[in-house]
């Protein structure tokens, strides 16, 4: 999901029904991108926070692309870095997002345990 623009009170509801959308699907990982958000307030915080714990309820992960003072600045300055996991680009979320993919799959694969030793993910 892409937000643009400000993400104040105003934004809050159409960001947690897109995400409602989203997660109907129950999808594994989320990624928000904020990239050009070009305001982030404390409502706009608290929505991302209840996104996350939606997508925590259903198994999955949500990744938050922020970068720059109107998003990754205010992210850390209110503490809200420290509950979401928060990323600077686009291609690192969905780096992450793919390792976690392929973290559970390698998991839950029917390989014999002693099949994987030495083996990587």
């Amino acid at each position: 999901m892409t937000v643009s623009g400000d993400l104040d009170y105003l934004a809050v509801n159409d960001l947690e029904e897109a995400a409602a959308l989203v997660l109907f699907d129950r999808v594994e990982v989320l990624l928000i991108d904020l990239s050009t958000t070009t305001f982030l307030s404390a409502a706009g915080m608290a929505a991302l926070v209840t996104v996350h714990e939606s997508v925590q309820t259903t198994g999955g992960t949500m990744i938050v692309v922020a970068r720059g003072p109107a998003t990754a600045r205010q992210l850390r300055r209110a503490g809200v870095a420290d509950t979401l996991q928060v990323v600077d680009t686009v291609d690192t979320a969905i780096g992450q997002g793919a390792e976690l993919l392929f973290s559970a799959a390698w998991e839950n694969s029917p390989i014999e345990e002693s099949q994987r030793a030495g083996a990587r993910p």
